[in-house]
């Protein structure tokens, strides 16, 4: 897990935004890293195979169905 840097807020600063709305953008910014380094680890696996299975299968009914 990484950890949002000590000046990312000041990515966010507005005019009139309050220190709740700069704390919201911080967490928020951190939960979205959060799930893009999650979701990079679960792309980067093999899929499973019942799914590489149903792919294949569809594949085949596409080049099928071209064909007719």
């Amino acid at each position: 897990m990484k950890s949002v840097a000590l000046n990312h807020a000041a990515n966010y600063r507005r005019p009139g935004a309050s220190t709740a709305s700069m704390a919201d953008a911080l967490l928020l910014a951190k939960i979205g890293e959060d799930l893009r380094e999650h979701y990079r680890e679960v792309s980067a696996g093999a899929p499973p195979l019942q799914l590489a299975r149903l792919a294949h299968l569809l594949d085949e009914r596409r080049a099928h169905s071209a064909r007719a």
